[in-house]
């Protein structure tokens, strides 16, 4: 499994910016489809023996840039977050690491529940 940033709903000119910011780190980013939304983060991701279960979705886009860092060290985590801030880039509410439990969820279910922390987050200040 290799190190990749997953982004959904980033318009061009900022997956350009994105893509430049982490590629001198060695980091990839790969752009899910929105046909992809109903697929498995881990099979979006790599994980081996991921199937590609859910089918293909066509309905609205999501409402706001969303991105997962997928096999990416604290280390190497600390260097993207840095690299996107000095790129203009801070400030995208939808970030999340993909990790076991994550990786069967599809893209629908991931938003879902980072902007429910999100709103958590800033309710109790």
């Amino acid at each position: 499994m290799e190190k990749t940033v997953l982004i959904c709903e980033f318009a061009p000119a900022r997956a350009g910016v994105l893509r430049r910011a982490l590629a001198r780190f060695g980091i990839p980013v790969r752009e899910g489809e929105r046909e992809e939304y109903l697929l498995p983060l881990g099979y979006l991701a790599g994980v081996k023996g991921s199937l590609p279960l859910g089918g293909t979705y066509d309905g609205e886009p999501l409402p706001e840039e969303m991105l997962v860092f997928c096999y990416l060290t604290g280390e190497e985590l600390d260097k993207a977050l840095l690299a996107m801030r000095k790129a203009g880039l801070a400030g995208i509410a939808c970030k999340a690491v993909l990790t076991e439990t994550n990786s069967g969820w599809n893209c629908l279910q991931l938003y879902r529940e980072l902007r429910r922390e999100h709103e958590a987050m800033h309710k109790n200040g």
